[in-house]
């Protein structure tokens, strides 16, 4: 399965913003587990320290990520990671993660992946432990923290 990470651009942001992770969050700001690609790219033009990146099934636009240095904690952290619900149950999401994980280690040198999420979110929790990922006891908010020692 071939998932590659391409940049969010004039071709592909108004295809990524329609995109959301369940069928009933359509034309949602905050979606019932995440917040919306659009409110993701709006963030990254406030803090230039977050990247995007479309998630690519071949050439199909599958998913959104967003990762990079938190501005105000100052970890590197996986702040979004999104499958369009049509696209889910596809292997998508941990393709993306294996490879969002790889890229933060090689371009931004992290020794620490933080990621955060709802507690009711148990596909993600599920995802986020298979990859390594234990639990902080910390809370961002209302989502619990995970982090990943690389």
């Amino acid at each position: 399965m071939e998932v590659t990470l391409r940049d969010i651009n004039e071709g592909n942001w108004f295809e990524c913003i329609t995109m959301h992770s369940l069928e009933e969050d359509q034309n949602c700001v905050f979606e019932t587990w995440i917040a919306s690609n659009a409110l993701s790219l709006a963030q990254a033009k406030i803090f230039p320290t977050w990247i995007t990146k479309g998630i690519y099934a071949k050439e199909k636009l599958v998913g959104f990520t967003m990762y990079g240095k938190e501005p105000i904690k100052g970890y590197d952290e996986i702040c979004r990671l999104m499958i369009d619900y049509q696209h889910q149950g596809k292997g998508y999401g941990r393709k993306a993660m294996e490879l969002i994980i790889e890229t933060m280690k090689e371009e931004l040198n992290c020794e620490e992946i933080h990621i955060s999420f709802h507690p009711e979110n148990k596909r993600a929790s599920k995802l986020y432990k298979s990859l390594g990922f234990t639990d902080t006891g910390l809370k961002n908010g209302f989502e619990v923290v995970y982090s990943l020692k690389i």
